[in-house]
């Protein structure tokens, strides 16, 4: 249609008594004035405010103004659009099949790219979709996200969990889990919305139209002053001859310039799109864990409340739900997300308490139907009281807008004034009086007062007991004392930086709790009870005396080292080669005695990792020459090899035996790569072809060698742990693999078998050549079920295979996580854990739980190494009584042992059913000191009733 019949079409579609001939004798006035413009550049039915390039343009004002006068006049008010082009553009999107946009957001220095592909059924209306973004952050960082509607249901992969969540008979138009619409990307929707506002007033339509064809059309949208979104711009760039939007810009002013806010460009129209990328089924790993969510609610209904009242009441809900450790409501009122990912991305908990809550202010984001509540919360993280200044976003769950959900949050963190921790404790007035407050260390804030010091241990062991003091003033320093007859039992150390030093005073901030430690060793002392009294002063007010009682059971503390704990120590990294230098064997020696103390029996040994690494040290048997130098003299023949001196390694070996690790476990590769072939040349010369037989023949005989001289100094087991997960495809590599291992003497394992942890199928192919079995703790009870309990039983694992679980943390974990770590493993039936990481080979590197004092030649250690340690030392106790307890056939023993770890109220290290990748059984969250000691109590009178 020509721009002249456009407009005499407006005339007759406006269906008015007007007067032919004088709509005639006007239009053809204008038309003429206006002609050589609108040759060049479309005429549109649709006039808001137009910018014309043209020079011509500005001589044909006056016809415009007429024209566009006679035409208000003519037309009722309501079927004039204000708009320019949009009709058109609506209208050519709804030729579109397929749809291909990339856009990037501005955030800080930084930008955050994302990618999506729309197809489209034969209205323009979206069908299937698929959305990919490099990162994502709603207030945690989750990393890449990846959402894909198949027409049946939205899928969400996150690969930084290896999760995927499925909603079926979800709306194209968006998800709820991760919320994204669809409209952020799809042009014709953006449109339509541009159109509906214009209507309504709510913004302003600058048209820029070049008369070059090859330029687009530029709309530039802003708002009224008085609008919530003032500040904000968006521009549209459209092709002048497909109308279709060629990108989009958005703008936020800033210091009273337009600061960039996000760019998309649309890319590749009805170019078609593979199917396969509306699909994430054959591109994700085997490893990924599936999760349905399409039968859980998301948000909370409205009702009758304001969008104001409704967002306030989410925030202070979830608010609630996050201090009860609620991860299930908060999930479902954040998001849509599973409660378990919420426990992971906020670190599993934390405690705070709410001052205030509100006002409620609209997201200024022009396209947002956010709503924003803001709080302020006094929380506690890395021992020090902080006032949060919060932000909670809410906007309706898409597709269901009687419901709200949170979709983010940001906060602004200070330190927490002195007048916010007297209202969290209540102090008396002699706590007001001396500074500060003593409390137990556990549970929810505010922690009950200390009243009582109360230590149960065996004979020849040490437990660690935490005092917590809370600052209600600044002090220069809190003294501790320690009188009576346990007094000569105890230690008292100071924390700092998480550092444990001897020391009697600690200083104490206002709001900055601090621990005291007392370490009670029963060592020479006899068993009895033992009365003492910790006394506390700041040097202001009346002393804090607490009383205490330290008893000594006459149980001896087991020399078997039941539970089985990998440190990931790497024996050789912790001291270096050099062990020919006096100061070499020192720190070797300390921190073999370290390993002891924790009763450590696995002997880290991942040096023959690179094989190239014994070279220079390896000698042949008999001689002075070194692997290295028989390998330069070409004296070897892989024909005939020869035997092999493994005793440079000897401080490491046999220091290892000699300090009670006797199990020694080799790190090693599923396929031979560069590094295994730079060992066969180094032996067998560089011109030498490294055919993978070749290589394998030289692997083998290198680890039987060491195996043979491991037994030789005292080793009792070997185990070769092979480093990559097999996945469904390569578990016959793996059984190929660990069969060469197995054939030679080792005892092998796989990295760990978290995907196949619940699929009989699969562990039946690993089992032969598995003697052991790491995964995720959450897997580890289901795992149980499979290969123990009658009833279940699928997969019959051979007398003598192990379980283990995977642990981690550094130093800044606390005494009590490290302490529950051996509990978890006997209350589920596991034989052992791992941590990573006692000690990473770097200096100055966070992966570790001790640090070693070079001027004193000692180790330091963080509270959570003495979690570590007593928490191994109550697992040696529980083992021997249940061994006691099954010999003698005490059914009634056997149940009062296993209610220590029970479902029931009084249970003191009670277990619940938690949720995280998937529902398992695990402690409470107010488990402290107390708790753990309640529970050994228990085990070491049983143990001297047995007696």
């Amino acid at each position: 249609m020509k721009p002249a019949d456009e407009i005499r079409q407006l005339f007759k579609n406006a269906e008015l008594g007007i007067d032919p001939d004088a709509d005639e004798r006007v239009f053809d006035d204008v038309l003429g004035a206006h002609k050589e413009t609108t040759e060049n550049t479309p005429a549109m039915p649709e006039i808001w405010r137009i910018i014309m390039k043209s020079r011509k343009a500005q001589f044909t004002a006056a016809a415009v103004v007429v024209l566009a006068t006679y035409l208000c006049l003519q037309i009722p008010k309501g079927l004039v659009a204000p708009t320019y082009a949009l009709d058109d553009t609506i209208e050519a999107y709804n030729a579109i099949r397929y749809l291909h946009a990339k856009a990037f957001r501005s955030v800080g220095d930084q930008k955050w790219n994302s990618e999506s592909w729309i197809e489209c059924d034969e209205y323009g209306k979206p069908t299937r979709f698929r959305h990919q973004a490099d990162r994502l952050s709603t207030g945690g960082e989750i990393g890449p996200l990846t959402l894909v509607n198949d027409g049946d249901g939205v899928d969400a992969w996150l690969p930084t969990f290896s999760l995927c969540f499925r909603r079926s008979g979800e709306s194209v138009g968006g998800i709820s889990l991760l919320q994204w619409e669809i409209s952020d990307v799809d042009p014709k929707l953006v449109c339509e919305k541009l159109r509906e506002r214009a209507r309504d007033g709510e913004i302003i339509l600058d048209v820029n139209a070049p008369d070059q064809k090859s330029e687009p059309i530029v709309l530039v949208v802003t708002y009224p002053a008085e609008s919530r979104s003032a500040n904000w711009k968006k521009v549209l760039y459209i092709d002048q001859a497909t109308r279709l939007v060629k990108k989009e810009e958005k703008f936020e002013m800033r210091d009273g310039q337009y600061q960039h806010e996000q760019t998309t460009e649309f890319l590749d129209y009805n170019q078609e799109i593979d199917p396969n990328m509306f699909s994430l089924k054959e591109e994700l790993p085997e490893t990924v864990i599936w999760i349905d969510q399409s039968d859980k609610e998301v948000g909370l209904a409205q009702g009758d409340m304001t969008d104001e009242e409704i967002a306030k009441e989410v925030t202070l809900q979830v608010l609630q739900a996050s201090i009860a450790n609620d991860f299930d409501k908060v999930g479902q009122l954040y998001l849509g997300v599973p409660g378990f990912l919420i426990e992971r991305l906020s670190g599993g908990g934390n405690e705070f308490k709410i001052i205030s809550i509100g006002p409620v202010n609209a997201d200024p984001d022009p396209d947002s139907n956010v709503m924003t509540c803001s709080c302020k919360t006094l929380g506690k993280s890395g021992g020090q009281y902080y006032e949060s200044d919060m932000k909670i976003h809410v906007m309706p769950v898409s597709g269901q807008p009687d419901r709200w959900m949170i979709c983010g949050t940001t906060s602004h963190v200070k330190p927490a004034s002195g007048e916010t921790c007297q209202l969290e404790y209540e102090p008396t007035t002699e706590e007001r009086a001396r500074g500060f407050a003593a409390v137990q260390g556990s549970g929810p804030e505010p922690h009950p007062r200390l009243k009582r010091l109360e230590v149960d241990l065996g004979r020849h062991e040490s437990d660690l007991m935490p005092i917590k003091l809370v600052g209600l003033s600044e002090l220069d320093a809190v003294s501790v004392s320690v009188s009576g007859p346990g007094a000569a039992i105890c230690t008292s150390w100071i924390e700092k930086d998480y550092q444990l030093h001897v020391g009697a005073h600690t200083p104490l901030d206002m709001n900055n709790p601090t621990r005291l430690w007392l370490e009670v060793d029963s060592g020479k002392y006899n068993p009895g009870e033992y009365e003492l009294a910790v006394s506390l002063s700041s040097g202001q007010g009346s002393e804090l005396r607490i009383p205490g009682t330290v008893t000594i059971h006459n149980v001896a503390l087991p020399q078997e080292r039941a539970m089985r704990m990998k440190p990931f120590s790497w024996m050789i990294s912790l001291s270096g080669v050099d062990i020919h230098k006096p100061e070499t064997r020192k720190r070797l020696e300390v921190f073999l005695d370290d390993l002891a103390a924790l009763r450590i029996k696995v002997c880290d040994w991942v040096y023959t990792y690179n094989p190239s690494n014994v070279l220079p040290h390896v000698k042949i048997a008999g001689t002075d020459q070194t692997l290295h130098a028989a390998g330069q003299a070409g004296s070897i023949d892989s024909n005939n090899l020869p035997d092999l001196d493994f005793s440079f390694f000897d401080p490491w070996i046999a220091g290892s035996v000699e300090h009670g690790m006797t199990d020694l476990e080799i790190n090693v590769r599923l396929y031979i790569t560069e590094r295994e072939r730079a060992f066969v040349k180094g032996v067998l010369g560089s011109d030498i072809v490294c055919t993978d037989e070749m290589t394998w023949k030289m692997l083998m005989w290198l680890c039987s060698q060491f195996r043979d001289y491991a037994i030789s100094r005292g080793m009792t087991e070997t185990w070769a742990r092979i480093d990559e997960s097999p996945t469904a495809e390569t578990i016959p590599d793996y059984v190929q693999t660990a069969g060469r291992y197995q054939k030679i003497g080792y005892r092998t394992y796989v990295d760990n078998v978290d995907r196949f942890a619940r699929d009989a199928t699969y562990l039946n192919q690993l089992n032969a050549q598995s003697n052991a079995w790491y995964m995720s703790y959450f897997n580890v009870q289901d795992f149980v079920s499979l290969t123990h309990k009658a009833s279940r039983v699928t997969v019959q694992l051979d007398e003598g295979d192990q379980i283990w679980y995977a642990g981690s943390g550094n130093y800044s974990r606390p005494y009590e996580e490290g302490r529950a770590s051996a509990w978890r493993a006997r209350a589920i039936g596991a034989h052992g854990y791992s941590w990573w990481s006692y000690k990473w080979q770097f200096e100055n590197s966070k992966d570790q739980i001790v640090w070693y004092d070079q001027e004193a030649k000692r180790i330091i250690h963080s509270p959570v190494w003495h979690g570590l340690r007593d928490g191994n030392e109550d697992a040696a106790y529980h083992h021997m009584l249940r061994q006691r307890l099954q010999a003698k056939g005490d059914e009634a023993g056997l149940a009062r042992l296993a209610a220590l770890t029970g479902a029931n109220e009084d249970a003191p290290l009670r277990m619940v059913e938690t949720q995280y990748v998937f529902p398992c059984d695990d402690f409470v969250r107010t488990i402290g000191y107390r708790q753990f000691n309640q529970a050994k109590r228990e085990i070491l009178r049983m143990l001297s009733e047995d007696q």
